[in-house]
């Protein structure tokens, strides 16, 4: 499995498993965002949330909100995508999925997630690339954090 496979797996992961929806619609739609915006990478490099420039789409952090400039969440004065729960969600799964894919760029990452989501989201078992980038990031291996113990992603 190549990295951006890891990317878009474990980003789609947190948000069926692990994000709380208001709706099975809103799900829905928060998953196609995550995945379109993952499909504009899907033949290019992949590079950290704001730790490299992408030589055609500079900082993924900043590409997100211009990926998103169809109207949806944007602040009508500003032009600015509005940092809404939603907006969040997307936003969140998005840098989670390369945090997690790229370690040696991880920065302060995403906050609110418990191991206990982490292990929702593989009901069959973490896999070795997964296991070894918490194991890293810990210090300490995955399996001896509890589930209730917050993770930064």
């Amino acid at each position: 499995m190549n990295n951006w496979e890891k990317w878009v797996q474990f980003s789609s992961r947190m948000v069926i498993y692990a994000m709380t929806h208001e709706s099975q619609t809103e799900k829905i739609e928060t998953l196609k965002k995550v995945l379109d915006f993952a499909l504009s990478y899907k033949d290019t490099e992949i590079v950290g949330w704001d730790q490299k420039e992408h030589a055609e789409l500079g900082y993924v952090c900043d590409y997100i909100d211009d990926f998103f400039y169809d109207g949806w969440g944007m602040d009508e004065e500003t032009g600015e995508v509005e940092q809404t729960v939603w907006f969040g969600n997307v936003c969140a799964a998005i840098r989670a999925g390369l945090d997690v894919v790229l370690p040696d760029e991880w920065m302060a990452g995403v906050l609110g997630f418990t191991a206990g989501d982490v292990r929702k989201m593989y009901p069959e078992g973490l896999p070795s690339w997964l296991q070894d980038t918490f194991n890293i990031e810990y210090k300490t291996p995955f399996n001896e954090i509890l589930d209730g113990e917050m993770i930064q992603l």
